[in-house]
């Protein structure tokens, strides 16, 4: 079962955002379409040794941490997260670092999504 809740404060300026509580870093590709192919590989269902294949997130990592946005310019987005994995220890206090930037221009009628992510945790 996957569930995210977590708070959003547009206080910043440019629309810029703070969110806190508990939800799947904002890390890879992400696209407002539930059927894209781009978060977690084929999760191991496609391959019989059960490997998973795909973004080191699968789709049902979630963690509770805090999440910054910063729209730099109508066509560019940064963000950066620090949180705690459901998936750890208890008792285990290490973060997790992420950072994603995205660049969105357009040339007439198509759009171009460039950009890139950094995670950083230990293991």
């Amino acid at each position: 079962m996957l569930w995210e809740a977590y708070g959003v404060a547009k206080i910043l300026p440019n629309d810029s955002y703070i969110k806190v509580g508990s939800f799947i870093p904002y890390y890879g590709i992400r696209l407002d379409d539930h059927t894209s192919y781009t978060r977690g590989g084929d999760f191991g269902l496609l391959f019989s040794n059960g490997a998973i294949q795909g973004l080191i997130y699968n789709p049902f990592y979630i963690e509770t941490g805090v999440e910054l946005g910063a729209n730099i310019s109508d066509i560019a987005l940064l963000t950066a997260s620090v949180g705690k994995s459901k998936n750890n220890s208890i008792f285990s206090t290490d973060p997790t670092f992420t950072a994603r930037f995205e660049f969105m221009p357009s040339v007439e009628k198509y759009v171009f999504l460039l950009g890139g992510s950094f995670a950083s945790t230990k293991s």
